[in-house]
């Protein structure tokens, strides 16, 4: 590796790679440029190098008579580890001097602060507690695929729905590393049925701190936890605490007393108020903190809710699976009604939430599900699972740390030649995937390089990321159900007729293949083991898990929240136990939750 300058090479280094260690073999500066800080560049560029293939050590040779260059070593926090007799020549000996490049993790047992950043912050200088990378650097790095000792501090350039900020929250989570904001804070806090839910604790503090003020409105701006003032106050705390982001803003209204009448993340970018001192001095505060609180959610008290889309074409359960699991729920102990969207406000009223429509990260199911577990109920589809399942990039690499197989697959960007990424590894015809894809909506076969620039570049305009897989075509896929880390059902999925999909959405009268239910015991040990192994990375809720079988190899296909229960499909092995088990299911959720003792009459 070089160094140039107008061309001209002023610097380079040699790297010899092992498994767990990297030695610098040489490194120079060209003597006419020396004192310039090229050589604590290629030093840093070195060590970056060994961070990015996942190595926490790095090692070279120093003359032990030039204790000049010794000690600049050492002010880069190499440390001499043994002393090499005759290493260059009879009487030259070499200090051979190492550096822990994770030294905040071995030394103290603390995450290492990783800050993503799309631009540099001159705030963020001479702050020792971070390490300030890229968004391509957290993708692409080995570190951060092998390791969970990382706390991500996402200071991106937008936190919207499918922006590149999006995925690195939503990359981190996958990776089980902390995220700040992570993506269910990203989807909460503009949503005021979320906010008013959970924020009902701080309103004698929002009265306290406006006390004086004689206006209606109020912007209210939170850095790093710190009031724009710079102030640590019981309420930017507080709120703060409510949604960890590094910067929020919350507008408030009089209307008798205080209300919030919106709330936001808010980037850096955003900030223009405050002065780059300003901003180190919050920084420095904040990333020094030993803990970062997460909201604490309280139990109410045994009423059910199922939610439906009364308009919805193809939901996860038909009619008479519906009145099936009422007829089900009543014989658990539940009091039973059926809700749709229009009924949000009211989530409070009931002990758990059910949900039989398509779940989405972007719409009012994911917001229910999150405002009843913010309201202590249990739902089945959780928010975290809606979170997961819902995206094919997460799952995609929660399943490679899990080493789960999965068909070969690429991530595509902007940014990149992701026609050359695509088709480097993948051969035509390959599998397009919009990440938040459901139902086979969203999901292309691209034939030709063509469709592959036409599919993807359409795919773009709403998602920064997108899926190329390898195409494996099978007669069927196989679904299995597991609810509570058990598997509960199993059906083949055959493909529509005529077509490579489970649904033909192309087809006049969309249509989906048969399905044939079977008996767990007949289910191939592989498969079921791949199932469970799968869900076990995702969470403890109902999940419908689709794999293929090829070549005698099990495949996991994807992951899916709130799957289907129809009438005459998956429950025709265990009938009508196939609801009461899921009722139950609940029950015991609830009963644990709640810690009441179960007394079993003799």
């Amino acid at each position: 590796m070089f160094i140039l300058e107008d061309g001209q090479r002023i610097g380079a280094a040699v790297l010899h790679v092992f498994k767990h260690t990297v030695r610098i073999y040489s490194i120079a500066v060209r003597s006419d440029e020396g004192g310039k800080g090229y050589g604590k560049e290629l030093l840093e560029f070195c060590e970056n190098h060994a961070r990015g293939l996942g190595v926490f050590t790095i090692s070279l040779e120093a003359d032990a008579t030039d204790m000049r260059l010794v000690s600049w070593y050492q002010k880069q926090h190499y440390e001499i580890k043994e002393t090499l007799p005759d290493y260059y020549a009879q009487g030259i000996n070499a200090f051979r001097m190492h550096k822990s490049l994770d030294n905040l993790v071995r030394k103290t047992g603390r995450l290492q602060n990783i800050v993503i950043t799309e631009r540099e912050y001159g705030f963020l200088n001479g702050i020792p507690s971070i390490e300030v990378i890229s968004p391509n650097d957290y993708l692409t790095q080995k570190r951060f695929q092998t390791s969970g000792q990382y706390r991500i501090f996402n200071l991106t350039n937008s936190y919207a729905y499918q922006s590149k900020g999006y995925y690195m929250s939503l990359l981190a989570t996958a990776r089980d590393h902390r995220v700040i904001p992570n993506v269910a804070t990203m989807s909460d806090i503009g949503n005021l049925v979320i906010t008013s839910s959970i924020s009902d604790d701080i309103m004698n503090l929002v009265a306290e701190r406006f006390r004086f003020e004689s206006g209606q409105n109020i912007s209210y701006t939170i850095v790093f936890g710190h009031e724009i003032s710079g102030q640590l106050t019981p309420l930017s705390k507080a709120l703060y605490q409510l949604f960890e982001a590094p910067c929020l803003r919350f507008e408030f209204v009089r209307a008798g007393r205080w209300l919030i009448e919106s709330s936001a993340l808010v980037t850096i970018n955003e900030m223009q108020a405050l002065t780059e001192l300003d901003l180190n001095a919050m920084a420095q505060k904040y990333f020094g903190q030993r803990k970062f609180n997460r909201i604490r959610i309280k139990n109410y008290e045994y009423d059910l809710a199922i939610l439906i889309d009364p308009c919805e074409v193809n939901p996860p359960s038909n009619p008479i699976a519906l009145e099936k699991f009422k007829k089900a729920a009543d014989k658990a102990g539940f009091f039973v009604e059926v809700i749709t969207k229009n009924d949000a406000h009211r989530i409070n009223e009931f002990d758990a939430l059910f949900i039989r429509e398509t779940t989405s990260v972007n719409s009012h199911t994911y917001l229910m599900a999150r405002h009843a577990h913010a309201e202590g109920l249990v739902v089945i589809d959780d928010p975290w699972s809606i979170l997961k399942c819902s995206n094919k990039f997460y799952l995609q690499e929660r399943m490679q740390i899990a080493k789960i197989p999965m068909p070969k697959s690429q991530v595509l960007h902007t940014g990149i030649d992701w026609v050359g990424v695509a088709t480097a590894k993948l051969n035509f015809p390959m599998v397009i995937k919009q990440p938040d894809s459901a139902f086979s909506l969203g999901v292309h076969k691209a034939k030709t390089i063509e469709d592959l620039i036409s599919i993807t570049t359409h795919l773009f305009e709403t998602s920064e990321f997108v899926i190329a897989q390898e195409f494996m075509p099978t007669d069927y896929d196989w679904r299995i159900g597991i609810l509570d880390n058990q598997p509960l059902f199993a059906c083949k999925y055959l493909m529509a007729k005529g077509h490579w999909q489970i649904y033909n959405w192309n087809s006049a009268e969309q249509t989906e293949g048969d399905s044939i239910a079977v008996k767990l015991i007949d289910v191939p040990e592989a498969i079921l083991k791949t199932a469970l192994k799968a869900t076990s990375f995702i969470g403890d809720g109902f999940y419908g898990v689709d794999l293929k079988e090829s070549n005698g190899k099990v495949y996991l296909i994807e992951i899916n929240d709130n799957p289907n229960i129809d009438a005459g499909v998956e429950d025709v092995v265990l009938g009508d136990e196939l609801y009461e088990r899921i009722m139950l299911n609940m029950k015991e959720r609830i009963i644990k939750a709640r810690n009441i003792d179960k007394y079993i009459d003799i």
